[in-house]
């Protein structure tokens, strides 16, 4: 079977496009681990695993019951004992505060939010069409989360309630386009879904300022999942989101989901959970080498043991997040299951080490796995990695192409080839981003819940480690009317955003700590 991905929009580069060759092998690697505190069960995996036919996802579509791939385990029975005997840096005390923040991006579009950039953040989401006001904290029925994603048509939820949305090991599954999910209307300390998965199939979605957890159970749980089973996946704009315990991938795009922007997330792959694959264990972010225009910016990835993130999409744009805490890999690029070509930009992040770092079989902050493909493009600029000897950004890499083996003169370009219109970098060099980023992650960043002031924490302390049970966290389930602007639909001041988008940018604003304009 032999699909073709998009071209996509590059700078200083010509449009590229590759074909696909799908395997009828799984992409599962040796899970073999030297981090002790692991369940002893956890081996290699079965490389016989036949990957999902498009049929048997579309029978699937409600359950998202697909596999993902590997896991990422290592491939040497001495490299983290290795790792660990390797001279370190002293562990420098908290950077200082940042500098202040950058330019808003100037770009061509109407941003979905206002002065950012990223790919799909031209989107209309769901304006100028009806409000859902979510009333209670049910799973689903008249007032519910639910009752607002399942709706037809553009569409805003909004909450007049906070507290846990529990699921009961079920899904919110987003499966018409036009949505805008304004998470930020709820009264502190917010919303959380927990005990399910959050997936989005369809088009044009915005999700604001909410927390997903999925749980340990028995089961495949994706608290966070982009999948395009059904060709529909696109223009998804993902902000200012909590997420943690997935027992798969946490945070994933999927089987060509495409222009897609994750900004201001907080994720932890902590979980350790062996109930439903034998490798699933603290994996973070996946994206599919079949995904396209993907960009993740001043995010946080906190505490893990892999895939932070394993990127396959081309391009895939890494821009000033935090990356701390893994035990068995960082970041992860490959390109399997194509011809040739690819883009990974990693600009200016910021990579810490903490107590799990010891135990890693990939000692760098990036690994270059064995799955790849010629012609494929690593863009390094500004990344800060203080806990490693480093003099070029080349020396954060630990390349493992083999059959055949490239070099980082086949591999390393100066300039980007992709680079999603209007983004500006800010500097990390000597902890730039640091404070800032923690200070602005996740979905409530004055009114935190115990777990995500927990995962900041741990950033800035230098510890945190896996855990082996999940007990969600309690919220307040505080009640709140909302007033909606008048003329709701309307854009009294000509500016493009109608007059609820901008009672909602305000709120927004307002969660976030910043000033409402």
């Amino acid at each position: 079977m032999t699909r073709s991905t998009h071209t996509y929009n590059a700078k200083n580069a010509s449009s590229v496009g590759q074909d696909i060759h799908l395997s009828d092998n799984a992409s599962g690697e040796a899970s073999n681990t030297h981090f002790t505190s692991l369940p002893a069960a956890i081996l290699k995996r079965a490389t016989g695993a036949i990957r999902p036919t498009v049929m048997a996802l579309l029978l699937a579509a409600l359950s998202l019951t697909a596999g993902c791939g590997g896991g990422d385990g290592s491939e040497g029975g001495d490299e983290a004992a290795e790792a660990a005997r390797r001279a370190r840096r002293p562990i420098p005390s908290n950077p200082p505060a940042p500098s202040a923040p950058p330019p808003a991006a100037q770009v061509s579009y109407l941003p979905v939010i206002p002065g950012q950039a990223g790919y799909g953040m031209h989107t209309r989401a769901g304006r100028g069409g009806t409000v859902y006001k979510v009333t209670n904290l049910n799973a689903a029925g008249a007032g519910s989360l639910k009752e607002c994603t399942d709706a037809s048509g553009p569409r805003i939820c909004v909450f007049e309630v906070s507290g846990n949305i529990d699921l009961g090991r079920g899904t919110i599954n987003v499966s018409q386009p036009f949505l805008t999910i304004a998470g930020q209307t709820a009264p502190a300390p917010g919303i959380s879904i927990v005990n399910g998965s959050f997936s989005v199939v369809t088009h044009d979605v915005l999700v604001q300022h909410i927390r997903t957890r999925g749980g340990l159970v028995p089961q495949r749980l994706t608290p966070m999942g982009l999948d395009n089973y059904l060709g529909t996946a696109y223009n998804i704009v993902i902000d200012h989101v909590s997420t943690a315990w997935s027992t798969d991938d946490l945070i994933m795009t999927w089987w060509g989901a495409h222009d897609i922007t994750w900004s201001h997330v907080l994720a932890t792959g902590e979980l350790m959970n062996p109930a439903v694959y034998f490798d699933a264990n603290g994996k973070v972010m996946l994206t599919d080498s079949t995904d396209y225009n993907i960009l993740m910016r001043a995010s946080a990835l906190l505490t893990g043991y892999q895939r932070m993130p394993m990127a396959q999409a081309n391009p895939f744009v890494f821009v000033n997040n935090i990356v701390y805490n893994w035990g068995g890999t960082g970041t992860q690029f490959q390109r399997q299951n194509t011809v040739s070509g690819g883009e990974f930009v990693m600009d200016n992040n910021h990579y810490v080490k903490g107590p799990l770092n010891s135990l890693a079989w990939s000692p760098m902050p990036i690994l270059i796995r064995d799955e790849w493909a010629p012609g494929v493009h690593i863009y390094l600029n500004g990344n800060y990695a203080p806990d490693w000897s480093i003099s070029q950004q080349w020396d954060m890499v630990d390349n493992r192409t083999a059959a055949p083996a490239y070099s980082q003169a086949d591999l390393q370009v100066l300039t980007p080839g992709a680079w999603p219109e209007g983004l500006v970098a800010r500097d990390a060099a000597n902890g730039g981003i640091f404070n800032s980023v923690l200070n602005d992650v996740g979905a409530f960043p004055l009114s935190r819940d115990s777990l995500d002031d927990r995962l900041v924490n741990d950033a800035r302390n230098r510890t945190g480690g896996m855990i082996n049970s999940t007990t969600f966290p309690t919220l307040a389930q505080n009640q709140r009317t909302l007033t909606l602007p008048a003329n709701p639909n309307s854009d009294d001041d000509g500016d493009g955003y109608t007059n609820l988008e901008e009672w909602l940018h305000c709120m927004a604003a307002q969660v976030e700590g910043r000033s409402c304009a």
